[in-house]
């Protein structure tokens, strides 16, 4: 059994999302966030190394902090996360995609999608091709919406 710490004594106070390894098994990638900050950390666990990326994917704070989920590429060379920008208030005006690669550079991002009046549930995927497409359900006034593989539109050329 081999151990790995994946926080030290200054994140232990940051709350951690959900773990994802990557497809090939050789990363692992979570967030860490608390009420000023939210990283995007992308572990590799052959050489015991990691990187440490600032993100805008903070979803809220109350008794510990949550961030979107990482979500990895079928080939394992791309991190894509939904990230956030807010107003004074805290609430959302724009949210975007970005694609990460394992060494941590923000390659690409998206412009704004749309996620509906209010987005509860929000999933990435890449599909066969390697596009990054969403999925989102929204409740409001009218009822439930359902948006299911919505492309995003990056610029692809820019991914290594």
């Amino acid at each position: 059994l081999h151990k790995i710490l994946l926080a030290n004594q200054t994140d232990k106070e940051k709350s951690r999302g959900l773990y994802w390894w990557s497809p090939d098994g050789k990363y692992l990638a979570f967030t860490m966030a608390d009420g000023v900050a939210q990283n995007l950390i992308i572990y590799n666990i052959y050489d015991n190394s990691y990187k440490s990326v600032l993100t805008n994917s903070l979803l809220f704070c109350g008794d510990s902090c949550a961030s979107e989920v990482p979500f990895w590429s079928g080939d394992s060379k791309y991190v894509t996360m939904v990230e956030h920008e807010r107003n004074s208030a805290g609430d959302y005006t724009s949210t975007f995609v970005s694609i990460f690669d394992t060494n941590g550079n923000k390659l690409v991002q998206s412009k704004p999608v749309h996620l509906g009046d209010n987005t509860t549930m929000f999933r990435l995927a890449w599909d066969e091709n390697n596009v990054v497409t969403y999925s989102y359900l929204s409740y409001n006034e009218g009822g439930e919406e359902f948006a299911q593989d919505q492309p995003i539109n990056l610029d692809y050329s820019l991914l290594k």
